[in-house]
């Protein structure tokens, strides 16, 4: 099926495999609605018996990969020791 999908990630809860939660990236939000609250996917929903999940349609402010920094002492001028 050819969807306005761009990305996703899925996550369980680490105490309730049960429990999941879905993030993904759409081409618009309007697209993402369409696709998720299709009669379709609510049908399909039904018969496998899956509980109508929350949908919250956010729009991204802000995103980054923080970079991780090692500590060195040396790099600390009072972390050196005089000779």
């Amino acid at each position: 099926m050819d969807t306005d999908e761009i990305s996703y990630r899925l996550l369980r809860f680490d105490r309730d495999a049960n429990r999941v939660v879905h993030f993904s990236e759409w081409s618009s939000l309007d697209a993402a609605r369409r696709f998720f609250e299709s009669p379709e996917r609510v049908e399909i929903r039904r018969r496998a018996g899956v509980k109508a999940p929350e949908f919250l349609y956010l729009h991204e402010i802000e995103q980054g990969v923080l970079e991780r920094h090692r500590y060195v002492a040396d790099a600390l001028p009072s972390a050196r020791r005089s000779r």
